[in-house]
């Protein structure tokens, strides 16, 4: 099972959690043209796994500290975001 949390302002209470694993968080840039319709072009996505094949790895970044700006959460100096970028674009590379 997965939770996927979209500004996780309570992050910290689910990563107490005995049984969850933090598997994923990255900093979602809006879209050039979703901007303006909210109050930030970005969002923190933190995902958390339960269970499941214990051999597998959370994804590079997952364990980047969530940090409150003026009420927000953000993922500490976007670590996860450079991080996932990075991987992403080595996925793609190997895929070609």
């Amino acid at each position: 099972m997965f939770i996927v949390y979209e500004s996780p302002v309570a992050g910290d209470l689910l990563d107490d959690m005995p049984g969850l694993r933090r598997w994923h968080a990255e900093v979602v840039h809006c879209d050039p043209e979703e901007r303006g319709y909210a109050p930030i072009d970005h969002e923190t996505v933190v995902t958390w796994r339960w269970g499941g094949d214990p051999s597998l790895s959370a994804l590079p970044g997952a364990d980047a500290r969530i940090i409150k700006v003026d009420g927000r959460p953000h993922l500490e100096e976007g670590i996860a975001s450079s991080v996932m970028q990075t991987t992403l674009s080595q996925n793609q590379s190997e895929q070609r």
